[in-house]
Order: C-alpha cells, then sequence, then structure tokens
C-alpha cells in the first residue's frame, strides 16, 4: 500500500465527518426512533454502499488510465454521455442550495442566541 492510498482512506474518513453526516444521523433518531447507534451504523453502511460504487467507477481510470468523459462516450455515445454531465451539473445546483440553507440556519441561530 503506497502512501497515497493512506491519503484517500484518510480524505475519504474526513470527508464524512461534517455537519451534514450529523444531520442525517440526527434525522434518523427523531423520524423512525432509532437508537443513536442505530442511526450511526445506518449513515456509515451508506458511506460503504456508495464508497463501493465509486471504487467500481473509479478503477476503469485507473487500471488503464482512460478519464470518466472517454468511457461514458465508449459506453453511451456522444449524445449519452451528456446524461452524467446534466445529472451531476443539477445535483451539484441542489447540493449547494442544501449547503446554503444549513449555513443559512447556522448563521441564524448564531445571531439568535447571541442578541436575544
Amino acid at each position: 500500500m503506497d502512501i497515497t492510498d493512506n491519503h484517500q482512506v484518510a480524505f475519504w474518513i474526513a470527508d464524512s465527518f461534517n455537519i451534514n453526516t450529523w444531520m442525517i444521523s440526527s434525522a434518523s433518531i427523531i423520524n423512525p426512533g432509532l437508537a443513536w447507534w442505530q442511526s450511526w451504523l445506518c449513515v456509515w453502511i451508506g458511506y460503504a454502499i456508495a464508497g463501493g460504487f465509486i471504487v467500481l467507477t473509479g478503477r476503469i481510470g485507473a487500471k488503464y488510465h482512460i478519464a470518466f468523459p472517454v468511457v461514458g462516450r465508449a459506453s453511451f455515445g456522444i449524445w449519452g454521455s451528456l446524461w452524467p454531465v446534466l445529472n451531476r451539473s443539477v445535483m451539484a445546483c441542489v447540493w449547494y442550495g442544501v449547503q446554503s440553507w444549513i449555513g443559512g440556519e447556522y448563521s441564524w441561530q448564531c445571531m439568535e442566541s447571541t442578541f436575544d
């Protein structure tokens, strides 16, 4: 295992320790009535499933040194490969909105607790 592999694993773990992960976990506790450890376990199982698909998608590029757009065009053609681009663009806009809402709620709570 190369030192770069350790950095990739450390980045993946560090990336999952953020406010959104804890919000997902707390929503899982409140709505269906799970215990804290059950909610935490569900979040990590979800991350493991997503990580598996990410590794499978990245294997082609890692083994054959082919970029994702080239693989998409080889698999789906020129017009079919536009779907991942559009999908990623729309999801980026949605995620930016979610992050903005979370930041706005945080700012609102800070100002309310300071000036109240």
